[in-house]
């Protein structure tokens, strides 16, 4: 069952949408809410799985919302999936800079809202292949980068840098860095805590590659990368186990 919440601050869309959603088996409707801030009073205590977001909403719009969840927690043991609605069609490629799974364009219609489904399902597919993947190859990760299915070997990871919305990982031998829509956490709880270090709030370092340390800087894969205040303690602590 697909959990989901229908955000429109136009009462009758929000009704007509919340129809629909209750008519699709496959949808649970967790609730229905006329502001982002509703919608996010409500995510914290309930577990939700997909949004129907409307893009002009008070206070806070639909992109900037969704990009503050992907940004937190929620995005990062079950990518939320977000499926943008609006009147108008010129923010299109606004909602997709934030990894949307469809933009639906209000009058909207039961086989919009049926067709959007079928690919949130596609995604949450992928999804637990790539987690079903990686659990199997202790080795190896998958990750989504332009469309494909990537198998990165963990032990040539050097660092992955967090981004607003996506995560940038430097791969021993790869000329470019490997772009992929998820969060530093997701990686943090994914790969070896043993190897890997949390550095700073925007990088996570296979200490392996590391070849040289100070209080404030690692340089990792011939990378130069901050350490951040908070994070010195660990860092401290684990070049200390190294070192004897």
């Amino acid at each position: 069952m697909i959990r989901c919440i229908a955000i429109d601050d136009e009462p009758l869309a929000l009704e007509q949408i919340s129809r629909f959603i209750r008519r699709i088996p496959e949808l649970s409707l967790v609730g229905a809410c006329l502001t982002a801030r509703q919608a996010n009073e409500l995510m914290e205590r309930e577990t939700v799985d997909l949004l129907f977001l409307d893009i002009e909403l008070p206070g806070m719009d639909g992109v900037e919302f969704a990009k503050s969840l992907f940004e937190r927690s929620y995005a990062a043991a079950t990518p939320l999936s977000v499926v943008f609605t609006t009147a108008y069609p010129q923010y299109a490629v606004e909602g997709f800079r934030v990894d949307a799974v469809d933009f639906l364009l209000k009058p909207l219609s039961f086989t919009d809202l049926q067709n959007a489904v079928e690919k949130v399902k596609r995604r949450i597919s992928l999804n637990k292949l790539e987690t079903a993947a990686n659990k199997e190859q202790d080795n190896h990760i998958f990750v989504k980068a332009n469309g494909l299915m990537r198998k990165i070997s963990v032990p040539d990871i050097v660092f992955i840098k967090g981004l607003s919305e996506y995560v940038q990982i430097c791969v021993r031998g790869e000329k470019k860095f490997i772009v992929t829509h998820e969060s530093l956490k997701h990686f943090e709880s994914l790969l070896p805590s043993d190897k890997f270090l949390r550095i700073h709030k925007s990088f996570l370092v296979n200490m392996t590659h590391l070849e040289c340390a100070d209080s404030e800087f690692l340089t990792v894969g011939g990378f130069e990368l901050p350490v951040g205040q908070k994070f010195r303690p660990a860092v401290k602590q684990y070049l200390a186990q190294i070192v004897h």
